[in-house]
């Protein structure tokens, strides 16, 4: 009878401990795969979850441990450890936290927000954005019932760009700030509004572009977004040298395409130094990743920067704050 129960003991340890060891091995392939994205819309799914990956590595590192797994427990050390190489630069300082600004200089608040076109909460937003009071927002998702909705805000924003569509690419740029050479661009082929304009900032000239790719559903949408960014990057030296792109880039940090447009666009992240700060799906928060981007060229740093809160859209606004040196 003991060894009947002994032997029980031993098939259930072993199931156990084969099931664990075969979730660790699709959880290995599914980090593996996302270093592959550049070749297909479906590989690139997989590069977005750096953060998620990082706790779940340390779940089985854990696990492996108290199972006295060895082998496995070296992947997952190995795991936990890349993850964390990919993270770590969002949580370590970047812009220099004593920066002083110089004498009669002033910073520069902005507002980035994918409304989600369905959204009603039209006094929500309007709300939002009197108490955050940005010289400068852009909305993104925004059709005619939009723009009509939210009018009060015009009367505060002298000076806009607006390109409204009722296919969810409609995007607007609102400013305190007069805004010069303002345009409404297309990149890349996609026929996706982009809005461009320059304004005067302590004496400097800055360019803010405001940009929402189509999302990389499909194979065909993929080519597009990655077009639209490469396209959009090879116009750099039309503008001006202080810059900031800002919008639901459909993309994360750790995708080739973010990496080879903030490298050819000459701008990085604000959320170095500043946390991960996920923005997408707004409604399931371990799955949320960080799409809605502001990037902006070495010569402006990054005072604050942080999300907000829900304002009816499946997207988190983000808020940033910045000094143009």
């Amino acid at each position: 009878m003991s060894d009947c129960v002994n032997k029980k003991s031993y098939f259930k340890s072993i199931s156990i401990k084969g099931l664990v060891e075969a979730l660790f091995a699709l959880f290995f392939i599914c980090n593996v795969v996302g270093y592959f994205g550049r070749f297909a819309w479906y590989l690139e799914l997989f590069a977005h979850f750096k953060f998620q990956y990082f706790v779940v590595a340390i779940l089985f590192t854990v696990t492996f441990l108290l199972l006295k797994t060895w082998k496995f427990l070296s992947l997952a050390i190995l795991v936990l450890g890349v993850n964390f190489f990919h993270i770590a630069p969002f949580y370590l300082e970047f812009s220099s936290s004593d920066y002083v600004m110089p004498e009669n200089s002033n910073t520069l608040n902005l507002i980035s927000f994918n409304v989600y076109t369905d959204n009603d909460n039209y006094e929500g937003v309007i709300e939002y954005i009197k108490s955050e009071n940005p010289e400068l927002f852009v909305l993104q998702e925004v059709n005619r019932e939009w723009i009509e909705n939210i009018q009060p805000l015009f009367e505060i924003y002298e000076y806009s760009l607006i390109k409204p569509r009722e296919d969810n690419f409609g995007i607007a740029l609102l400013s305190k700030i007069p805004l010069k050479d303002k345009s409404i661009e297309y990149y890349g082929g996609s026929r996706v509004p982009n809005v461009v304009a320059d304004f005067m900032h302590n004496g400097k000239e800055v360019t803010i572009i405001g940009t929402h790719p189509l999302p990389p559903m499909g194979a065909n949408y993929f080519e597009d977004r990655n077009n639209q960014l490469r396209d959009l990057a090879s116009k750099r030296s039309e503008f001006s040298d202080s810059l900031i792109v800002i919008g639901d880039l459909n993309t994360t940090s750790w995708t080739n395409i973010f990496k080879e447009f903030s490298r050819d666009m000459d701008v990085y992240d604000t959320r170095l130094g500043k946390g991960i700060q996920p923005t997408w799906p707004s409604m399931i928060p371990f799955f949320k990743i960080p799409i809605d981007h502001c990037l902006v060229s070495e010569d402006i740093t990054v005072i604050e920067r942080k999300t907000g809160s829900d304002l009816g859209s499946d997207h988190k606004p983000i808020l940033v704050e910045l000094a143009v040196n």
